[in-house]
């Protein structure tokens, strides 16, 4: 049984920095982290932030600004939460049995709640009644989670590779990279008009639309 106190104190996730923000850019340059390790590019959801917390025996899930209750109406959160509920568990024992967290542990999944609107007469809605957590962007006619970083007890991120390879073997669905292996010179250049890979992770039709964001 977990020893430690449950829900367990909410942390909220860092707000994600533009690239065009010279700052933050001159920031990161000054303090030497721009070479200290390959860079990565991936598409920016247009949703709402969702994490799920467990210590391998309860599950809580948080929105941004705090955690959710059972019966908070946020997006139909709940069917999500049960969606993926074996999976998360899952991914806590790869965890434990990696001797990543102690028995007593928690792991936080955090990541994009989005869908809910997909206008094409191809595809289909689903029977229950569905409200989008954004309009702008269609990527499909239910509510769905990607996820998008590991936090293994208090204060550890997860290497992106063992995280990958921790939510395939898990379940977990994440959103893939646009690319890798690069230095922060080639991350930063990589242009906001690219295809989207969202259309073959949901299934759906596309027409060759590209994300602007």
């Amino acid at each position: 049984m977990n020893g430690k106190t449950w829900p367990p104190a909410f942390t909220k996730y860092p707000s994600i920095e533009n690239h065009i923000n010279a700052s933050r850019i001159a920031a990161f340059r000054c303090n030497g982290k721009t070479d200290i390790c390959d860079w990565i590019v991936c598409e920016k959801i247009h949703g709402a932030n969702l994490s799920f917390t467990t210590n391998g025996t309860n599950l809580l899930c948080s929105r941004r600004t705090g955690l959710l209750q059972p019966e908070e109406k946020f997006y139909n959160f709940q069917a999500i939460q049960e969606k993926y509920c074996d999976s998360v568990m899952k991914c806590w024992e790869l965890a434990r049995n990696f001797e990543m967290i102690e028995s007593d542990d928690t792991i936080t999944i955090y990541g994009e709640l989005f869908g809910g609107i997909y206008r094409h007469s191809s595809v289909s809605y689903p029977v229950e009644r569905v409200f989008p957590v954004q309009k702008e962007v269609q990527y499909c006619p239910h509510t769905d989670f990607l996820a998008f970083d590991l936090r293994c007890g208090a204060d550890d991120y997860v290497d992106v590779e063992v995280m990958w390879s921790m939510f395939d073997e898990a379940g977990v669905p994440y959103i893939r990279p646009l690319k890798t292996g690069c230095s922060f010179k080639e991350a930063i250049a990589f242009g906001p008009k690219f295809h989207t890979t969202m259309p073959a992770l949901m299934s759906n039709v596309t027409e060759s639309h590209q994300n602007q964001d």
